[in-house]
């Protein structure tokens, strides 16, 4: 009895799982068919809601109400851009975050790459156009020309 007993609980609750995770699908196509011709998530809606964030957990650990209303404004923005419907704006102040924070990123990769490299190779930026140079460290003074513009210079390496 004890056996045919676990059987039949079993089976209800594998039952109620489908129930739920049916309920759950459907909740989720209602949502979707009502984002749809929405804006959604993009990366500067993500780093509003990450930095909401950020400011609430820094108002509650210093006991600040001050910090919590960039959180706040900083949310409202994030959700306004999810459900904006003027995709193209939307996009064009996305295209234009990413080309500010492509900046910075590329910054750390760079620096990222240099200390990873530093035991092997010296980096030189060319004086004429900016360029950054890769060449192999121990050689001694050399002679590097600028692969973007042409320019020679001597360095030591």
């Amino acid at each position: 009895d004890k056996a045919l007993t676990k059987r039949i609980v079993f089976n209800t609750k594998f039952i109620e799982v489908i129930i739920v995770k049916d309920f759950l699908y459907k909740i989720h196509l209602k949502i979707s068919q009502w984002m749809y011709g929405r804006n959604g998530q993009d990366e500067f809606a993500d780093v509003c809601c990450m930095g909401g964030a950020v400011l609430s957990v820094i108002g509650m650990i210093l006991k600040n109400i001050w910090l919590y209303l960039p959180a706040f404004v900083l949310w409202g923005y994030c959700i306004f851009r999810l459900m904006s419907k003027n995709l193209i704006r939307r996009q064009s102040e996305n295209i234009w975050f990413l080309q500010k924070v492509d900046k910075v990123r590329k910054h750390f990769e760079i620096s990222k790459r240099k200390w990873k490299d530093r035991k092997v190779n010296r980096y030189y930026r060319c004086r004429d156009c900016g360029q950054m140079i890769r060449v192999p460290k121990g050689r001694g003074k050399i002679e590097i020309s600028c692969p973007k513009c042409g320019n020679k210079f001597i360095k030591r390496t």
